[in-house]
């Protein structure tokens, strides 16, 4: 289960995300119950909860399909409606979230065996379609956190890719990170490491030690790490300079504080980087086009 990060902290509500298929996901969100304030209290800002779900949808430009009331203690399920907005949703900057979740209540009072006596807090089963291939654990984390739409990464064959971010913004903090990250890594070491050479060179840090010379290159994401983004100037470089690292830092947690930081994170060393052992995969090509006659 994972919960709602507002300015405020932690919000008493949770929610899951199960992947359905490539874009399809379905978001259990949990019922009320017990007083506030009580041992027994669960989910005691329900309300704030959802809002806060379907705001960060809207964010993501999420389509809603349908939503479910989906009791945890029975198997029945029962597809809620709502006269004026049928399925499906398509949620957007715009959306008043606050009205949407007040018109989901009503339904919901609605749907209950004793029409008018059902209470508005049950356990939901929200049925999105959301652009991007992002994966259940990278949605999760987005739904969570918030504020900085984007800080989990997009997916790639099932696996998150170091050194991409659908966000110039997010990338920036993301890659200062993962190079900060290297740099503590090799001054540790004894190196000396000069990282002005990534704004001219096709590698990320100069490092020396006494008569040593190392080539790095830093990827951050906010994902796994189980793949790295390259350019084939990187690729090249790799392949042909004696001594070349990698350093992945990957599970960086980005929050919006006055600005975006990062924190956190797993650093890999793989050093030295043999780049001949690794699997490399041509995610564009260079068309030159015929002429135009």
């Amino acid at each position: 289960m994972s919960q709602f990060l507002s300015d405020g902290g932690v919000v008493d509500a949770t929610f899951s995300v199960e992947s359905l298929a490539p874009g399809a996901f379905v978001i259990t969100f949990e019922s009320w119950s017990g007083a506030a304030g009580t041992r027994f209290a669960r989910n005691s800002e329900y309300t704030k909860g959802l809002e806060l779900l379907f705001f960060r949808l809207a964010s993501l430009g999420a389509t809603i399909s349908s939503i479910e009331l989906a009791p945890a203690n029975r198997p029945e399920r029962t597809l809620l409606l709502i006269e004026a907005r049928p399925f499906p949703w398509k949620l957007g900057t715009s959306t008043d979230v606050k009205q949407l979740r007040v018109e989901l209540g009503r339904a919901q009072t609605m749907a209950n065996s004793r029409p008018g006596k059902g209470n508005r807090t049950k356990r939901l089963r929200i049925y999105s379609q959301i652009s991007g291939l992002f994966d259940a654990q990278s949605l999760s984390e987005m739904i969570s956190v918030g504020n900085g739409w984007g800080l989990s990464e997009p997916m790639l064959d099932d696996s998150d890719v170091a050194g991409f971010q659908p966000s110039s913004e997010v990338r920036a903090v993301v890659e200062q990170h993962a190079m900060d990250a290297a740099t503590r890594h090799y001054e540790q070491q004894g190196w000396t490491v000069d990282p002005s050479v990534a704004r001219t060179e096709s590698f990320d840090m100069l490092c020396t030690r006494a008569r040593e010379v190392l080539h790095v290159e830093a990827k951050g994401t906010t994902g796994n790490g189980r793949q790295v983004l390259l350019t084939w100037r990187e690729v090249e470089h790799a392949r042909l300079f004696p001594r070349v690292a990698l350093v992945v830092v990957s599970g960086i947690v980005v929050v919006r504080e006055s600005l975006l930081a990062a924190h956190g994170g797993r650093v890999a060393v793989f050093d030295p980087w043999r780049i001949e052992e690794c699997q490399l995969s041509a995610t564009q090509y260079r068309c030159a086009v015929p002429a135009v006659t």
